[in-house]
């Protein structure tokens, strides 16, 4: 699965992949300080960069540093491989890049992951349980700024459809959600912007 993830790593459950430098994917639900306090570091490294953190830019940019690793990796077993991983967001976590504050890995526990033969049905089953785990995310995400439905239940959508993308190629998905890159100086839209 690693060769088809591009920037990120999978490991796989175990001592490795726990402890210290370890952000759970389910910290909206159960630690919501803990989201609040990685959109404020992803603030400030914004305004360290970029000079300005415009409103509900790092809350759009940390749920989707939430949904986007999930995404691609249970879209990729499923596209790549013959699993329906189990994407109850309790069962993962991200390890971020200690100067930006991105994910660079995301660890994979193995719950009640199962085989499943045809591909069109392992596609349907992972998408299924990847949006409901979205949701749940999204829903709880504790946003610095307002953040919309549309925004929130959106991103979910938009990396999974980003994710099949990467593995299928076709059009690029034009999104629902924006993760308001647009708004730092000297940056455009990216493809697939709504706002375009």
């Amino acid at each position: 699965m690693r060769g088809h993830l591009a920037y990120l790593d999978a490991v796989p459950d175990g001592p490795a992949a726990r402890g210290p430098g370890w952000l759970p994917l389910d910290a909206p639900l159960h630690d919501p300080d803990l989201t609040r306090r990685w959109v404020e570091r992803y603030a400030e490294i914004t305004r360290a960069q970029s000079g300005v953190a415009p409103p509900g830019m790092p809350s759009a940019f940390v749920l989707q540093h939430h949904l986007d690793p999930l995404a691609q990796v249970v879209a990729t077993a499923a596209v790549r491989g013959t699993w329906v991983l189990d994407a109850d967001p309790s069962r993962w976590a991200v390890r971020l890049e200690p100067t930006f504050g991105y994910p660079l890995a995301v660890r994979v526990a193995k719950g009640e992951s199962a085989e499943v033969a045809d591909l069109g049905e392992r596609v349907r089953r992972a998408q299924a349980g990847y949006l409901a785990a979205a949701d749940a995310i999204a829903t709880a995400f504790p946003a610095a700024h307002r953040m919309s439905s549309r925004q929130r239940l959106g991103m979910g959508r938009d990396m999974w459809r980003g994710a099949l993308h990467r593995l299928l190629g076709g059009p690029l998905p034009r999104r629902e959600s924006c993760c308001l890159l647009y708004a730092l100086p000297a940056m455009h839209p990216c493809g697939g912007c709504p706002r375009v």
